[in-house]
């Protein structure tokens, strides 16, 4: 067209490198930004966000956390261990998570009764699990 424009017609404006770039990678469209005030933004921008740690599937240690003010996500894992016992009659213990059930670490922990003396100079007491007796010098 090469007259004038009448009312109904609008001239077509070719975008510029940045107008074309935003459309293409979605920066262009604010509806997904929340506005939240400056502090909390500053807040944010620290690390420091306001939100909880949740788990996201039963008998799994994966932890997700999203922050209510500025909507950024977290993941991790987070195992809740507990040293428990092989079997019944056995001292050696393995770290076991109570959640998804992965085992670390390894250690013997034996019950001991009450000491009680072997002799005039020894001292010793009896575990109450596996039965291992230990002795020891009282003479000292």
């Amino acid at each position: 067209m090469t007259g004038p424009l009448t009312a109904t017609e609008r001239p077509t404006k070719t975008p510029t490198a940045a107008e074309s770039a935003s459309e293409e990678t979605g920066h262009g469209e604010c509806h997904d930004i929340k506005q939240i005030p400056w502090y909390a933004a500053m807040l944010c921008r620290l690390g420091i966000h306001r939100a909880e740690w949740r788990y996201l599937v039963e008998r799994d240690c994966a932890q997700l956390r999203v922050c209510e003010r500025c909507g950024k996500t977290r993941v991790r894992t987070k195992h809740q261990r507990e040293w428990r016992y092989v079997r019944d009659g056995s001292c050696e213990q393995v770290k076991t998570c109570r959640r998804c059930e992965a085992m670390t670490g390894h250690r013997m922990r034996h019950a001991w009764g009450k000491t009680y003396s072997v002799d005039w100079s020894t001292g010793a007491h009896r575990c109450t699990r596996c039965g291992q007796v230990e002795e020891w010098d009282t003479s000292n």
